[in-house]
């Protein structure tokens, strides 16, 4: 199966990490984890990948943090991000889109349709003019 592309998993919940992680290898991506905003701060600079699939409520920073963190940071600016998250409110999502999220996604979550948005972000990001670093 081909490579389809590098996820980072920016999750504090073992369960919720592993589930993604199992389904998106199965259909050829490659993924890391970062178990908190502060590692998955220094994993989306290290190993620029091709899509964050980022939670918002995780320990040292949040991934609101994380995301405009990312945003503001010249080698990560354009890396996909798309927040999947139990924070359901219109006011969340508007946040999470004003710190630079590209998709905000609430939990629970359907597989297919996260599945659906990543390949739409990476497609888009793909057809971006230069690159992402």
């Amino acid at each position: 199966m081909q490579n389809r592309g590098l996820v980072l998993i920016v999750e504090d919940d073992r369960v919720t990490r592993i589930h993604l992680r199992t389904h998106l290898e199965s259909i050829g991506f490659t993924c890391i984890e970062a178990t908190d905003g502060a590692e998955g701060l220094d994993m989306a600079r290290r190993d620029n990948p091709d899509i964050i699939i980022l939670d918002v409520t995780m320990p040292i920073l949040n991934g609101y943090q994380v995301c405009k963190a990312l945003r503001q940071d010249p080698r990560c600016r354009a890396i996909p991000i798309l927040m999947l998250t139990v924070h359901a409110e219109k006011e969340d999502e508007i946040f999470g889109q004003e710190v630079g999220a590209d998709c905000y996604i609430t939990k629970p979550f359907e597989l297919d349709q996260l599945e659906k948005a990543i390949g739409r972000l990476i497609k888009k990001n793909q057809a971006l003019p230069g690159d992402k670093t």
